[in-house]
């Protein structure tokens, strides 16, 4: 039998905080070669109107598990009354190939990917750490902060967007969920003012900040649109930082075009760029003084959905949630 589990069974079973724990876990496991996690496939749609991005892998972690998220971007689905972004996670049996369980990515992604940063707050950001800017506010604003609020203990939050004006119900949601006041910026320069923690999470292509607005000891947490020809990050903030942290070296290399364009002009080197799960395993030293920026460039990865995933099925065998169906 099959498990079918929903965008609200799946929110039902997967809170921040055991993320969090999974999501740690899951970069520790990856850095000591538990996994076969090839780079993600993206494709056009046939009508090249909206692209799939096909994200496979083997994960022999303490609980093995095998499958593929699968997400879809199409932006005219709000045309029709649907998110612009879609996705399903499945997961195989490790003994025998059937499939386990096939349930919403979205929600599995949300949390996730605020649960990598999470971690790399954990690891990269100042332990006084209260102030966090926040550039963008769509699916991700609510869980980054989220995961920010379980790690450090956040006081005041930043946000910028265009659209974050109109946003009152999120804010307030946010703002009691986190336990501190969330104030909309002007501009981004002013989100990120004096942030011990500054965090882009944007669909913008191309730079969405500038060094001379990072302030010695900040962290600054990339979450958002990448490509091979540009990500958020400007040169200047990647020159600033004593340490760049990704999730995966070799993905970086290849899918973030501001990693990649710091590479080619010589801004750093590759031995600078340092794999999160090395920290963790103590690997590399992380952090090692107050007023060190760190940057973590978050690309995602099938690991972290893989290990969530397990996780969310494992919840929710235990508690009898979803529907069991046979192929």
């Amino acid at each position: 039998m099959t498990l079918l589990l929903s965008q609200n069974d799946v929110a039902s079973l997967l809170r921040m905080r055991d993320c969090i724990t999974v999501i740690e876990r899951a970069f520790a496991d990856y850095a000591n070669g538990q996994a076969e996690i090839p780079l993600r496939i993206s494709l056009a749609a046939p009508l090249k109107n909206g692209r799939g991005y096909f994200m496979p892998g083997s994960f022999a972690a303490e609980n093995p598990s095998f499958g593929m998220k699968i997400v879809t971007e199409f932006a005219a689905n709000k045309n029709v009354g649907l998110p612009s972004i879609l996705g399903i996670v499945i997961l195989l049996d490790t003994e025998t190939g059937k499939p386990l369980a096939i349930m919403d990515g979205r929600h599995v992604t949300n949390i996730r990917t605020g649960a990598a940063s999470g971690v790399a707050a954990k690891y990269l950001a100042r332990k006084d750490a209260s102030t966090v800017g926040i550039i963008g506010f769509g699916d991700q604003a609510q869980t980054q902060l989220w995961a920010m609020s379980e790690v450090r203990s956040i006081k005041r939050v930043r946000a910028y967007s265009p659209s974050a004006s109109q946003k009152t119900k999120l804010i307030a949601e946010i703002s009691e969920k986190i336990k501190a006041p969330v104030e909309i910026a002007a501009d981004p320069e002013e989100a990120c003012q004096d942030a011990d923690i500054i965090i882009l999470a944007t669909n913008k292509p191309g730079p969405v900040i500038k060094g001379d607005w990072v302030k010695p000891g900040a962290c600054v947490i990339a979450v958002g649109l990448h490509t091979q020809s540009f990500g958020e990050l400007d040169t200047d903030t990647i020159a600033k930082a004593q340490l760049v942290v990704c999730d995966e070296r070799s993905a970086a290399l290849k899918e973030s075009g501001d990693i990649i364009g710091a590479l080619n002009t010589g801004v750093i080197t590759e031995d600078q760029l340092i794999n999160l799960g090395d920290i963790i395993l103590a690997r590399h030293s992380g952090r090692t003084s107050g007023d060190q920026i760190t940057v973590y460039r978050s690309l995602g990865n099938a690991f972290q959905d893989l290990a969530t995933a397990s996780y969310v099925y494992g919840q929710a065998k235990e508690n009898g949630i979803g529907v069991e169906f046979d192929f």
